[in-house]
């Protein structure tokens, strides 16, 4: 009886692990279309167009640069507006391989918005390198945003993106991020790790967030199976309303630490913002 289970149970156990370790963490890409009602933003803004990239975690593997060409190739094919990345670039641990930023530079380079680029920095890109990574977006076209914001002209008026230093590796510092934006005026706010969105000090109109891949683990109807460290469960993945802010967290395109992912695909979003008034 028991010789009769093993066999179909080591199957099982091969498909998943293959699948997890191997074909979603690179072959899967979601694109995932969200619309967000902002009060402050006016008419208009609903044409544009903003793409959210997070948590690439570029590298060296023909898997890792294969996946890569595939996310720039998605988000170019949208024609975004303004795209926001959300940190975390490279595999900054020690253990992990890092790219060169030579490399670094010419991979963001690749991505196009009409309007324009700006990111904020994660753990993994203050473990590479503050004035590297810093380097590396403003070479690559992408304005760095760490402890600071900026004003973006569209069309349809202007509003603000302000973003922090991850609040794990670096010093933050949210009066700074949101110094000299008047009041009521549109704001996103950018922060890599959404466990901060309690913190904010004044409503902003909508936060974005990563760092936490969707918990890379996960199952339906339930989520990601393993809590993560100060973040609230809700927080882990999608649209949420929390201490009076909207924010929304991205899922992510790479993996850290564990090369794997289950029922968590990568994912990318095209963001609507849609003015209430």
């Amino acid at each position: 009886m028991k010789r009769r289970y093993t066999i179909p149970i080591f199957l099982i156990i091969f498909c998943l692990w293959t699948w997890s370790v191997f074909i979603e963490p690179y072959f899967l890409l979601n694109e995932k279309h969200v619309q967000v009602v902002c009060k402050n933003f006016p008419k208009g803004f609903e044409n544009l167009k903003i793409a959210v990239v997070s948590d690439i975690h570029i590298g060296r593997g023909p898997l890792e640069r294969m996946r890569f060409k595939k996310i720039v190739d998605a988000v170019n094919a949208n024609s975004p507006d303004i795209i926001l990345f959300l940190g975390d670039y490279t595999n900054g641990y020690y253990y992990q391989t890092s790219l060169s930023p030579h490399t670094l530079i010419n991979a963001l380079s690749q991505f196009n918005a009409k309007i324009t680029k700006l990111g904020i920095l994660g753990n993994h890109d203050a473990i590479y390198g503050v004035n590297k990574i810093k380097n590396g977006l403003s070479k690559s076209g992408i304005t760095p945003i760490c402890n600071s914001n900026q004003k973006v002209s569209t069309p349809y008026g202007d509003f603000y993106v302000a973003g922090i230093a991850d609040p794990q590796t670096l010093s933050y510092s949210y009066s700074s991020a949101l110094k000299n934006i008047p009041k009521n005026a549109p704001t996103i706010f950018l922060t890599h790790n959404p466990a901060v969105v309690r913190e904010i000090p004044h409503k902003v109109d909508l936060v974005l967030a990563g760092h936490t891949h969707g918990g890379q683990l996960r199952l339906p109807f339930i989520g990601n199976i393993f809590p993560l460290k100060n973040t609230p469960r809700k927080l882990t993945s999608g649209l949420n309303n929390f201490n009076n802010h909207t924010i929304y967290t991205s899922m992510g395109l790479g993996t850290s630490r564990f090369p794997i992912r289950f029922y968590c695909a990568p994912e990318f979003t095209i963001l609507k913002i849609i003015p209430k008034n």
